[in-house]
């Protein structure tokens, strides 16, 4: 655990796969789609907080929402509700934002592993 008090998110496939009644073929499509848009959405997101754009801020944090509630990427979901938070407040914090790319990266990382191990 790092000095803001969150962990590297494990990827918690079986609990993503029993919420949403799916099996893995059909939840790497999701995270394939997921991960087709997330980047650009990330990408707007610390623009709009590099430039104090709350408005913006919450906008595009409320986007990427969206599809984490669905996946139920609960970490991402906690950071985005932060981020949200402090931008109706008037504040950006980039370590909320840095913690963010983390859980995404490392959900890649997994997802990208168990791709390789399948074909293997």
């Amino acid at each position: 655990m790092n000095s803001e008090g969150y962990a590297h998110t494990p990827y918690l496939k079986n609990k993503i796969k029993k919420e949403l009644n799916i099996d893995d073929d059909t939840l790497m499509i999701l995270l394939d789609n997921f991960f087709l848009t997330i980047e650009e959405d990330m990408h707007q997101l610390r623009v709009a907080m590099t430039h104090h754009d709350y408005d913006a801020v919450v906008d595009h944090a409320e986007l990427i929402k969206t599809p984490c509630a669905s996946l139920h990427i609960d970490d991402a979901m906690d950071l985005l509700e932060k981020i949200i938070a402090q931008a109706r407040n008037k504040m950006a914090n980039p370590s909320l934002y840095h913690h963010l790319e983390q859980v995404f990266a490392f959900i890649q990382q997994n997802r990208e592993y168990e791709q390789r191990n399948a074909s293997a």
